[in-house]
C-alpha cells in the first residue's frame, strides 16, 4: 500500500490547490470507478461498521468535511488552503492473486471476500489505533469514536491489466471520544500505515478461507513474497505486455490531442483510448471491450503462456498449524531485522508501529495457520521476545510514548555506535600538515594537478591528507574535483616514502580512483577481508552476520577449508600507510568499525573523503559524520568544477544551484529556479512521463560520454529499461535474436547496454560496471565492451549472464553514484539524496522528470523531495532526537484540565442558556469560505507575478501578464482581505465565547472523572449563592500563559469571564 497526504490518483493532482479546486474532480473520480453515480462510504464506530452510498454532490460535501446528508460542516476549525482533506491508502494485492482469480470463479469469489475482510480490518485498526489532537499546540491525544472511509475498487490497471487494487479514502475529519469533530493526527496516520500494510500481507498469506480455496485448486502462497507460487512465472510476461499497452496508449493520446487542440480528454475518451491500446496486437481488436470479452481474452493469454493451467491440479492438504518456541524466536529475529532495515538510512531508531509491523510480516512467513488467535498470540510472544532479548528502549524512562515514536534500537546497533564513537576518538591524533607551497608546487605540474591546478580548499585538503594527522576528513559536493586533489596528495605522500592505499565501498569505485590517481587501490571489503573479517547471511532471517578470524583459525567461508594465515604481503598496512577511503559517505557502521580496528592495530593513518549528502550506505549510516566530529583536520570543499554551458564554459550558475540543493536550505527558491531554468520536464501522467524519459535518454545517449537515467525503485527501472530496449528495436538499433535471458525474464540482445551485478575476478568484471553486449561467442559466452574504458573487453559465461547481468539503460540511484556523463535524467519519487545525485551526474544536461499539471505543482513536488531529515550518528544524537519527537507528539495523560476557576467558562451553571444569548455575525464555516476566497485570489496573484518575473528574466518564455491585469487582481485581493479582516473582527469575539462554552461542555462531559465533576458543581453552586444575584453572561478568553503548571492552560479567572 502507498499512503499519500492528498489524493493524486483520483483527483488528478488538484488536491494541492485551494479548497474549492480540490473538490473539482470528484465527478471524474466517480466516473472512473465504473460504478454508476455512487461510491460506498463505510462508517466505523464502537458498534461496528455500517455502509451506505454517496452521490457526486454528497461526496463533494463529505470530502470538504461536511455531513453529506445535511451539508453542515463537522467542527469549526478554520483550515488553511493546504490542509489535508483526506488520506488515500491504496491496497495493491500481489499480481498473481489477480491472475488466480481470473482462472476460476470460486477463487474470484474467495478473493473478493478476502479483500472485504482486509478492508474491514483496516478500517477497524484506523478507528482504534489513530487519534485526533486536542489542547494547546495539539499536545493531547484524543481517541476516536467514529471515522468514515470511501472505497473505490478496481479489478485492473489503466492498461486493462488484471491487477486488483482498492483506494480507501479516510476522511481527515474524525469524531473524538469527547464528541468533537476535528482533524486526524496525520503524523500518527503516516507512521501507522506500515502496520496496516503488514496486516494486509498477513491476511493474504494466512486467511483461512482464502488459503483453503487456493489449496483446493492446487495453489499455494509463497509466504515470503505473498504471491501464488504456481503463477509467479507469468508476472513478467504480463508486465511486458502492460508496457506495450502503455506505449500504445501514449501514442493514441498524442493523436487524440492533435485532433482536438486545446481540449482535454474526458473520462469516456480516456477509457476509449485505454481499450484501443489494450487491443493492439490482439487478433480481434475490438472497438469496445465488454467485461466478458476482457476476462475471456485474459484467460486465453494466461493459458497460451502456460497450457498446464488448463489441467486440474491436485489439492494441497498440508495446512497444519505449526508454532514452536523456535518459531517464536525466529519471528522475533525476523521482526527486528524488518524494523531495523527501515531505520538504516537515518538513525537506527524505530517505533512500536514499525516493530509490530515487522512481527506481523514475520508471522506471515513462518506460521502456517489462519487462526487469528494463534496469529495474534504469536505476534505478542515474538514482540515480548524481541523487546526482552534483542532491543534497547531509548524511552524507558518516559511514560505514555506514542506508537509512532522511534523508541527502540537493536542492541547490536547501539553497541556498534558506541564502539565506533570510541574508535574514532582513539584514531584521532593530531600531527602536522604538509606545507602549502610544497602542495602548490606539485599541483602546478599539469600531469599531476591537471590544467587548472588546485583551489584554496583543495590545497588545504591535500596538505592534510599528505600530513601526519591520523584522522582527516574531507567533504566535498559532486563535481568538486576530489580525484584531482587526491592525485596531488598521493604524489606528496610518495615523495615522503609513504604508501597510499585508496579503498572504496565498491570495487568499481576503487578501480576508478586508483586508475585516475595512480595509487594502489582495492575495495574496502577486500582490505578488511585480508585482516580476517568475514560476513555472511543468517539462513533463518537473511540478516548479515559479522565475525573476525584469528590467525590459524579455519575459514568457514572457504569452500576448501583454508586456514587463515593473516593478510597477504601486498595488503599489509603500517604507520607509513595513509588509507584513503573514497566515497566514504557510503560506508556503513559495520564496515567502518572493522576498518578502525585495522588502523588501531597497524597504526595506519586514515582519510575519509566523500559527501554524506549523496547516496547512503546499504547498512546503517553515520560513520563519516562521526569521523568528522573527531577529525584532527576537517576540510570542506566548496567549489564545483563539473558543469558546462552549451558553449563549453564553466556553468557557475548551475554549480551554485547544486550547492544550495545539497544544503537543503531555501528549498522553495531552489525548486523554483530548477523549474524556471529548464532543469525540470513534466508530463500529465506516468505513462507519458516514462515515454518522455525514454525519448530524452535516447536523444542524449548518442554522445561519447553517454547518458544516465535513474529512478526511484527497481520495479520502475525494469519498466523503463523495457521501454528503451523496445524503442531501440523499433528504430533498428538492435537487431537479431536474443543472446541471453536473465533470471528475472529480461531478454538481452547484441547491442544492449547492460550492467554486471557482482564482482567476479575470473571473468574480469566488477559490480555496477556498464557494458555494451557485442555478440555471443562460439563457446556460448557473451562478449562485452566497456562503456567507460575505451578498448576494454571481457567475456562472461552463460551462468553469469543469466544470474548477474541486467539491462542498464535505467537504474536506481546506487547504480549511477560516482558517474560523470554527458546528460543525466532523474525520475519522480526519489529522496533528497537521490535528486541531488541525479541532478549532478551530467556535465551538460541535468533534468528531473515529474508528473505535474503545471510548474507550480512541479515546484511543490521538488520542495517535498528536497527535504532532508536530521542524521543521528551517535547514541547521544538518538536520545536528543527522541526527546524532540516526544515533545511535539500528542500524548495521553500529560495534560490535565485546569481547575474550574481558571477555565474561561468554568464558573457558569447553565451553559445552554449562555450559548443562546450569543449570536455571532458569521459562523466559522462562513469565515472559512471568506478566507478561502482571499487565499485563492492571492495564489492567482502570486502566479501572475511569477510569470511576469520569469518572462522578464528569460524572453524566450514569451510575454508575461500585463501590469494592468496584475494591478486589477491586486485590487481584488485587497478587497477580499479587507472583507476577511472586517468579518473576523465582527465575529471572532462571539465565536471565541462559543468556543469557550463548547470546550467547557467537553471538559465537564468527557474529561473529568465523576468525583471531580461533582465537586466542581458543588463549588460553582456555592460561589453563585454567595454572589447575591445572577451574573451577566460575558465569556472572555484571555491569552494563554505559556509554561504554567503541569501542562495546563492558565486563563484569567473570576466572575468577569
Amino acid at each position: 500500500m502507498a499512503l499519500r497526504a492528498a489524493v493524486h490518483y483520483a483527483f488528478d493532482g488538484v488536491c494541492d490547490g485551494a479548497r474549492a479546486d480540490r473538490l473539482a474532480s470528484v465527478d471524474a473520480a466517480i466516473g472512473y470507478t465504473h460504478a454508476g453515480s455512487t461510491v460506498t462510504r463505510f462508517t466505523a464506530t464502537e458498534a461496528g461498521i455500517a455502509a451506505d452510498e454517496l452521490g457526486v454532490e454528497q461526496l463533494k460535501a463529505w470530502v470538504a468535511g461536511s455531513d453529506p446528508a445535511t451539508g453542515v460542516h463537522r467542527g469549526y476549525q478554520v483550515q488553511g488552503p493546504d490542509a489535508d482533506l483526506l488520506f488515500d491508502a491504496t491496497v495493491n494485492a500481489p499480481k498473481t492473486l489477480s491472475l488466480a482469480a481470473m482462472l476460476d470463479p470460486e477463487i474470484a469469489a474467495a478473493f473478493d471476500a478476502l479483500q472485504e475482510r482486509i478492508r474491514d480490518r483496516t478500517i477497524d485498526m484506523w478507528r482504534t489505533e489513530l487519534n485526533a489532537r486536542r489542547g494547546a499546540q495539539g499536545r493531547i491525544s484524543m481517541d476516536l469514536a467514529q471515522i468514515e472511509v470511501v472505497e473505490l475498487k478496481h479489478a485492473r490497471s489503466r492498461s486493462l491489466d488484471p491487477h486488483a487494487h482498492t483506494h480507501m479514502w479516510l476522511n481527515a475529519r474524525v469524531l473524538g471520544q469527547d464528541g468533537r469533530w476535528a482533524n486526524l493526527d496525520s503524523r500518527t496516520m503516516l507512521r501507522f500505515q506500515t502496520l496496516v500494510n503488514a496486516e494486509g500481507q498477513l491476511a493474504a498469506v494466512t486467511d483461512t478461507e482464502w488459503v483453503a480455496t487456493l489449496a483446493a485448486k492446487g495453489f499455494t502462497i509463497d509466504p515470503a513474497k505473498g504471491e501464488v507460487e504456481q503463477l509467479q512465472h507469468l508476472v513478467r510476461a504480463f508486465s511486458k505486455r502492460s508496457n506495450q499497452i502503455e506505449a500504445a496508449k501514449a501514442r493514441f493520446l498524442a493523436e487524440w490531442q492533435a485532433d482536438h487542440p486545446g481540449r482535454e480528454p474526458t473520462i469516456n475518451d480516456q477509457m476509449a483510448i485505454d481499450r484501443r491500446a489494450w487491443a493492439v496486437g490482439r487478433p480481434e481488436k475490438p472497438g469496445i471491450v465488454s467485461e466478458e470479452d476482457w476476462a475471456d481474452s485474459v484467460r486465453r493469454e494466461l493459458t497460451d503462456l502456460d497450457p498446464a493451467l488448463l489441467k486440474r491440479r491436485k489439492p494441497v492438504t498440508d495446512l497444519a498449524v505449526r508454532v514452536s518456541a523456535s518459531d517464536i524466536d525466529r519471528v522475533a529475529r525476523l521482526a527486528i531485522l524488518d524494523a531495523d532495515s527501515r531505520s538504516t538510512s537515518s538513525s537506527g531508531r524505530f517505533s512500536d508501529f514499525t516493530l509490530r509491523a515487522g512481527a506481523v510480516r514475520a508471522v506471515a512467513r513462518v506460521v502456517a495457520t489462519g487462526d487469528r488467535d494463534v496469529l495474534a498470540s504469536t505476534v505478542d510472544a515474538a514482540l515480548d521476545r524481541a523487546r526482552g532479548h534483542y532491543l534497547i528502549d531509548l524511552a524507558a524512562d518516559s511514560i505514555d510514548v506514542p506508537g509512532g515514536v522511534g523508541r527502540y534500537m537493536l542492541a547490536e546497533t547501539a553497541t556498534l555506535k558506541r564502539d565506533l564513537d570510541e574508535g574514532m576518538r582513539a584514531q584521532a591524533k593530531r600531527g602536522k600538515n604538509v606545507a602549502t607551497h610544497l602542495i602548490d608546487h606539485l599541483a602546478s605540474n599539469p600531469k599531476i594537478g591537471g590544467e587548472h591546478g588546485l583551489d584554496e580548499q583543495q590545497t588545504a585538503a591535500a596538505c592534510a591528507i599528505a600530513g601526519s594527522s591520523r584522522l582527516v576528513t574531507v567533504i566535498g559536493p559532486a563535481g568538486a574535483r576530489k580525484t584531482t586533489m587526491l592525485k596531488v596528495a598521493r604524489a606528496s605522500l610518495s615523495g615522503q616514502g609513504r604508501k597510499v592505499l585508496i579503498v572504496a565501498p565498491t570495487k568499481k569505485a576503487s578501480s576508478v580512483a586508483g586508475r585516475e590517481t595512480g595509487a594502489d587501490a582495492t575495495s574496502l571489503h577486500a582490505l578488511i577481508y585480508q585482516y580476517g573479517f568475514r560476513w555472511s547471511t543468517d539462513k533463518d532471517t537473511g540478516r548479515p552476520v559479522w565475525r573476525r578470524l584469528a590467525i590459524g583459525q579455519k575459514d568457514p567461508t572457504s569452500k576448501d577449508g583454508h586456514v587463515y594465515r593473516g593478510p597477504r604481503d601486498s595488503a599489509v598496512v603500517d604507520r607509513k600507510t595513509r588509507i584513503v577511503v573514497d566515497e566514504a559517505g557510503m560506508v556503513d557502521l559495520h564496515t567502518m568499525h572493522a576498518l578502525l580496528q585495522v588502523t588501531a592495530e597497524t597504526g595506519a593513518g586514515l582519510a575519509l573523503v566523500g559527501d554524506p549528502a549523496q547516496v547512503n550506505p546499504v547498512g546503517h549510516t553515520g560513520a563519516m559524520a562521526l569521523g568528522q566530529r573527531y577529525a584532527d583536520t576537517h576540510v570542506d570543499l566548496e567549489s564545483v568544477h563539473r558543469f558546462r554551458t552549451n558553449d563549453g564554459e564553466t556553468d557557475t550558475a548551475y554549480a551554485n544551484l547544486t550547492l544550495r540543493m545539497r544544503a537543503g536550505d531555501a528549498s522553495d527558491e531552489v525548486a523554483h529556479e530548477l523549474v524556471t531554468t529548464g532543469h525540470v520536464r513534466t508530463a500529465a501522467n506516468m505513462t507519458e512521463l516514462h515515454a518522455a524519459m525514454r525519448d530524452r535518454y535516447l536523444e542524449l545517449a548518442g554522445h561519447k560520454d553517454r547518458a544516465a537515467l535513474c529512478v526511484a525503485t527497481n520495479e520502475e527501472a525494469v519498466t523503463v529499461n523495457d521501454l528503451i530496449q523496445q524503442e531501440r528495436i523499433d528504430r533498428g538499433q538492435i537487431t537479431g535474436r536474443p543472446v541471453a535471458i536473465t533470471a528475472d525474464g529480461s531478454v538481452i540482445y547484441a547491442g544492449d547496454v547492460v550492467q554486471t551485478r557482482q564482482n567476479d575476478s575470473d571473468q574480469n568484471v566488477e559490480n555496477n560496471q556498464v557494458w555494451t553486449v557485442r555478440k555471443k561467442t562460439l563457446t556460448w559466452k557473451l562478449l562485452l565492451e566497456s562503456v567507460d574504458q575505451k578498448g576494454l573487453t571481457t567475456t562472461v559465461d552463460a551462468d553469469y549472464a543469466t544470474d548477474k547481468l541486467a539491462l542498464a539503460y535505467a537504474s536506481t540511484i546506487h547504480g549511477i553514484q560516482g558517474e560523470t556523463v554527458h546528460g543525466s535524467i532523474v525520475g519522480p519519487g526519489v529522496d533528497a539524496a537521490g535528486l541531488y545525485v541525479g541532478l549532478t551526474r551530467g556535465k551538460r544536461v541535468n533534468e528531473a522528470f515529474l508528473v505535474a499539471s503545471d510548474d507550480a505543482t512541479a515546484e511543490r513536488q521538488l520542495v517535498e523531495s528536497l527535504r532532508r531529515g536530521d542524521l543521528e550518528a551517535s547514541l547521544q544524537d538518538n536520545y536528543r532526537a527522541l526527546h524532540r519527537e516526544l515533545g511535539i507528539s500528542a500524548r495521553e495523560g500529560v495534560f490535565a484540565p485546569a481547575p474550574w476557576q481558571q477555565r474561561p467558562a468554568g464558573h457558569l451553571l447553565d451553559l445552554a442558556a449562555a450559548e443562546a444569548q450569543i449570536n455571532p455575525k458569521h459562523t466559522h464555516n462562513e469565515l472559512q469560505a471568506i478566507k478561502d476566497t482571499a487565499d485563492r485570489l492571492e495564489a492567482e496573484l502570486r502566479q501572475l507575478r511569477r510569470a511576469r518575473n520569469d518572462a522578464n528574466a528569460d524572453p524566450r518564455r514569451g510575454e508575461g501578464p500585463e501590469v494592468a491585469d496584475i494591478d486589477a487582481l491586486q485590487a481584488q485581493v485587497n478587497e477580499a482581505r479587507a472583507r476577511e479582516r472586517e468579518a473576523t473582527k465582527a465575529s471572532m469575539p462571539d465565536l471565541r465565547k462559543l468556543d469557550a462554552l463548547h470546550a467547557e461542555r467537553i471538559t465537564r462531559e468527557h474529561l473529568l472523572d465523576t468525583d471531580t465533576s461533582s465537586r466542581e458543581h458543588q463549588e460553582r453552586v456555592s460561589v453563585a449563592r454567595r454572589a447575591q444575584g445572577p451574573r451577566p453572561v460575558d465569556v472572555h478568553v484571555s491569552p494563554v500563559a505559556q509554561g504554567s503548571g503541569r501542562g495546563t492552560e492558565r486563563r484569567s479567572p473570576g466572575p468577569s469571564l
